[in-house]
Formats: structure tokens, sequence, C-alpha cells
């Protein structure tokens, strides 16, 4: 975490004038809307794609477009 905070200091700062109280809940509320889990946080992250088998039951759910495959993807909810 130092190596981190020592190489990117000048990338991890808290704007408080776009990050404000006001757009975090409009994000947070979109994110929801869009079928996140929870309606008080959400987050964008870069995901790793890690192909699975064919289930049975609920496929749509587990395909990726992007890869064309069936998947297991740690991320969150598209825009």
């Amino acid at each position: 975490m130092e190596h981190t905070c020592n190489r990117f200091k000048l990338l991890l700062y808290w704007d408080e004038v776009r990050l404000n109280e006001n757009f975090l809940g409009i994000c947070a509320t979109t994110s929801h809307c869009k079928g996140a889990a929870l309606d008080n946080c959400f987050g964008f992250i870069d995901g790793t794609v890690r192909p699975i088998c064919q289930p049975n039951l609920h496929q749509k759910e587990v395909y990726n477009g992007h890869k064309f495959v069936l998947a297991l993807q740690d991320d969150a909810t598209e825009f």
C-alpha cells in the first residue's frame, strides 16, 4: 500500500468539488436502478473474465457478450 501511495499519490486525491454527496448519491441510485444489489454504493472495476462450463439454468446471466463465452466476471454493472 505504501508503494502504491508513493507511486500514484498525484492520482489518489479526493476531489471535493466533483465527488460531493449529491453526485455520489446519484451514482449509487443509478447503479441500483440498473441492477446493482446495493443502493448506497457503486463501483466501476475492470474485471477479469473467468470462463465456466455451461450451466443447466440461468445461461443468459452468465453469458459474456464481449468475450462470447459463459463466464463469471469480477466487475460492476455496465452502463
